[in-house]
């Protein structure tokens, strides 16, 4: 081997261990599938599909707790929900127990007479007032404290309250020491919404992580078992059926065409040089693409893979065509040719999906 030789092997294994570091500590794969909907052609296609993104149903977790005892249930759904609740991963925690916001009521609380159906012309005529008075001193001296007492002073007609019982829906969850249960007391129920979009596959996987160990920090004795479910649960358990799936038809077919390689070409040399232009396309594809971008979307890993398939084709067209004591460099030029070609023909054919409107 030439100084020249060498010196040129050598830049190229000091750049594949550079695109090897940068591809498994620089670059971010991305699983949020929201990207792939459509933007929405009028007003009302386009609020579905924020609800679809962003809307509370798509962000709620279901909770449930069951086994061990009443007792043991219920305090493991209060602790829970109060753990919960500090979390910046949620927007909300419920789980039945009487709570009042005031700074997240803040903006109903303001428009409390626009939003109330009880304001007419006599709404705060001096008997009226009167009434409602009398009726905020029947709240104050009953034996249980009410959620709305520090705004009775603001609201003394309880315009606020009437609203928010107009909203209450007409069947509830069963309650269980204050708690939401399963009619038949054998569970204790929650429910979480997340800030992230259930298409944030992995922010809704930390939250379903941090809602697991929390649980199990409570339950140090192991006798209760949680449930959850929700449109995030079912995208974490796809996402893991999916990868699980891919990466054993994965091994199986790259085992299968590595097992058919050698069998034809009965050389192990052939098998990795036969490998080597695919490897280095798909680690020189994750490196330009987490450059250019800043990340990877899993999706674009996955289709990328199946495209650069076809760069395995031209050692193959090489081996193929070697003559008995032929070197492998008069070989490529007796079918340069033909290679390039297969090279020009699959370029024109891959740089369409350059047009395509997904980033």
């Amino acid at each position: 081997m030439t100084n020249r030789q060498g010196a040129t092997l050598a830049l190229w294994v000091g750049l594949l261990l550079l695109a090897l570091w940068w591809a498994f500590n620089k670059t971010t794969v991305r699983s949020d599938l929201s990207l792939f909907l459509p933007s929405g052609a009028n007003p009302v296609e386009r609020l579905l599909l924020d609800e679809l993104n962003t809307g509370p149903a798509t962000r709620l977790l279901l909770l449930a707790i069951e086994d061990g005892s009443e007792d043991q249930r219920v305090f493991a759904s209060r602790m829970l929900a109060n753990t919960l609740k500090q979390s910046e991963l949620f927007s909300r925690v419920e789980n039945g127990t009487v709570s009042l916001d005031i700074i997240q009521a803040k903006p109903l609380f303001r428009y409390r007479y626009l939003l109330s159906s009880n304001i007419d012309q006599d709404a705060l005529s001096t008997q009226r007032l009167k009434q409602a008075l009398s009726t905020r001193l029947q709240e104050l001296q009953a034996p249980l404290p009410s959620p709305f007492k520090p705004l009775m002073s603001a609201d003394p007609t309880g315009e606020y309250q009437s609203l928010l019982r107009q909203w209450l829906p007409k069947s509830r969850p069963h309650l269980t020491q204050g708690v939401w249960s399963s009619e038949d007391g054998k569970r204790t129920l929650l429910v979480v919404e997340t800030h992230a979009s259930a298409f944030a596959i992995d922010v809704q996987q930390q939250a379903v992580e941090l809602v697991q160990s929390e649980f199990q920090s409570l339950d140090t004795n192991e006798q209760l078992n949680l449930i959850i479910s929700g449109p995030g649960a079912f995208g974490i358990q796809s996402r893991a059926l999916i990868q699980s799936e891919t990466k054993t038809l994965s091994l199986l077919a790259s085992a299968g065409v590595m097992l058919l390689l050698f069998m034809a070409y009965r050389s192990k040399r052939y098998l990795l040089i036969a490998i080597a232009p695919l490897a280095s396309a798909l680690l020189a594809g994750i490196v330009v693409t987490s450059l250019l971008f800043g990340e990877l979307h899993g999706i674009t890993l996955a289709f990328g893979v199946t495209l650069l398939g076809i760069t395995i084709d031209y050692p193959l067209h090489l081996f193929s065509h070697l003559r008995q004591g032929e070197s492998a460099e008069n070989a490529v030029k007796r079918i340069w040719r033909t290679l390039r070609l297969g090279v020009i023909t699959t370029c024109i054919g891959y740089l369409v999906l350059i047009t395509t409107d997904f980033t």
